[in-house]
């Protein structure tokens, strides 16, 4: 007999559960209701067909049933338009969702494309919106794209929609079917821990009256300056951009400081983006900047240089997650020249390091590609002796190592520091699987919460363990092996302990799953197997 494991250890390096939580199937969606952003062009279209209809309400289409109607079967976006940004033509693809904040997401879109590109999908709300990369083939047939939301900024709101992004593609573009899945690592993940703060230094962008693209800028005599001499459009427009090496995530701060100036005074607003210039993320990040300019004595007043400084230390919010760098919107449909000195930014000290979800049973198998440092739980390494489990604490954890992991009440989440080297384990029994680990010699054991509780279950002999998946192989007489399907985790885990196996105990208990004293006509449970008597 082999037990169903529901197993408690997350430890498979490629491993993760997915929950589909909303999906849209545009080969039956008809009429399209939903609408676009940006300028797309004289002859660019999108919908689900050619039909004649009826507005009403708000962007709701009646279809004109006496008129002929033409379906495609798919969302087909068509876009002739030569040198355009994504974000110029991005039609609605899914909307009315709600997710949650600080959630992975995978959105799967089912396309064909008469031209290869990479597409862009902003899911979010009006306000505040996370994006992604989507990278299109050129296909007759209907294919795959993923693009993947790590810590979705927004919760709770029920008006959360994509917008795909793909102006840069020139072709046509169907779409089947969107499909969005909830993530839940299945395994240790790598990830960033955050210190103290400190000095980093900045890269500088400009962009200059609607250029093509942004450029690195120099600094002359240690000022950096960006001129605009449009009289109308946006404020994004003309652009100067304070960048970080490295990006962070919703919570974490960082300070900038900078002197500036211009030659006309004007109020400038700044947004939040992601590294590369003009990878937006949100309309706010550091407030107005008021510049002033250059005076002239007059009377009393002395001359002024213009020059003001401004300091922020700026707490990341929900919006703002991934933010890498400050941008300046500077055309204010007037000529006018800005300079910037003496820039200083400060980050929290990144660190790379793993992180590990245990469930609510408080038990964790774990290993890992990298050398980590223990913090926050208790790590056991584990050895088979004469038919008892010794578990010996341990603190640093070797790369390609397995270990059990004992969290704290109530803790389901810990990050471990990666270190360059770790203390070596010692009569360590724990074992990783290479992918190629099978429950066919019986003697295979892995971490799992089932019907005796947190404990070692023996493997299902048609079960394959995942690479990384921890395992216990005991080595007893065959004879033993086979009475034993059960090695139970037992008393508190303060010191080197002991616990004793789960073997044949003559306990009966009814279907109910109360103990009885014997069995009389009946089905029974004897020894974790159903009896006929």
């Amino acid at each position: 007999m082999a037990l169903a494991l529901l197993l408690v250890g997350l430890t498979s390096a490629n491993a993760e559960k997915r929950e589909k939580v909303a999906e849209i199937d545009w080969t039956t969606q008809f009429p399209y209701n939903y609408y676009t952003m940006g300028t797309p062009g004289e002859g660019c279209s999108f919908d689900v067909g050619q039909y004649e209809y009826t507005v009403y309400g708000d962007n709701q289409r009646a279809v004109d049933e006496t008129k002929e109607v033409v379906k495609y079967d798919c969302l087909r976006i068509i876009n002739v338009a030569e040198g355009k940004a994504n974000w110029e033509f991005q039609p609605f693809i899914i909307d009315k969702l709600t997710l949650s904040a600080g959630a992975t997401y995978a959105v799967d879109i089912t396309y064909k494309s008469t031209k290869s590109g990479t597409a862009d999908g902003s899911m979010g709300t009006w306000s505040s919106a996370k994006s992604a990369s989507f990278n299109l083939e050129e296909t007759a047939e209907w294919k795959v794209a993923e693009g993947i939301y790590k810590d979705f900024p927004i919760a709770g709101d029920k008006n959360i929609h994509i917008c795909f992004q793909m102006g840069s593609i020139v072709g046509t573009i169907d779409i089947a079917k969107v499909e969005i899945f909830l993530v839940t690592p299945d395994a240790p993940e790598a990830s960033i821990s955050y210190g103290d703060m400190k000095e980093v230094t900045p890269v500088i962008y400009g962009k200059e009256d609607d250029a093509a693209a942004a450029s690195v800028l120099e600094a002359v005599d240690g000022i950096y300056s960006v001129s605009n001499t449009l009289t109308e459009g946006a404020d994004h427009l003309t652009q100067f951009w304070i960048a970080a090496p490295y990006d962070l995530p919703a919570g974490q701060q960082f300070y900038v400081e900078f002197e500036y100036k211009a030659d006309v005074a004007v109020t400038c607003g700044t947004q939040t983006h992601a590294a590369a210039p003009g990878s937006y993320i949100i309309w706010h990040c550091i407030g107005d900047v008021e510049f002033a300019a250059p005076t002239e004595a007059a009377g009393e007043e002395p001359a002024t240089d213009g020059w003001k400084k401004f300091t922020k230390t700026v707490t990341i919010e929900n919006d703002m997650n991934g933010w890498q760098s400050i941008a300046f919107n500077l055309n204010k449909n007037a000529a006018n020249t800005y300079y910037f000195k003496n820039i200083k930014l400060q980050l929290p000290e990144a660190s790379e390091a793993v992180s590990l979800s245990v469930s609510a049973a408080g038990w964790s198998s774990f290993s890992s590609e990298k050398n980590v440092e223990l913090a926050g739980c208790t790590g056991w390494a584990a050895k088979y002796v004469d038919g008892k489990i010794e578990l010996t604490k341990v603190t640093e954890v070797p790369a390609g190592n397995g270990i059990l992991i004992e969290a704290a009440a109530g803790v389901t989440k810990y990050t471990f520091p990666v270190i360059s080297s770790a203390t070596p384990i010692s009569g360590n029994e724990l074992q990783v699987s290479d992918g190629t680990v099978t429950g066919a010699s019986g003697k295979i054991y892995v971490l799992a919460n089932g019907s005796y509780g947190v404990g070692f279950y023996k493997l299902a002999s048609d079960a394959t363990l995942p690479k990384g998946k921890v395992y216990l192989e005991v080595n007893d007489a065959p004879t033993v092996v086979e009475s034993r399907e059960f090695i139970a985790i037992a008393g508190e885990a303060t010191a080197i302990k002991t616990v004793e196996n789960k073997k044949k105990s003559g306990i009966i208990y009814n279907l109910a799953g109360q103990q009885v004293k014997s069995a009389k006509k009946g089905l029974y449970i004897i020894d974790g197997k159903k009896v006929i008597k």
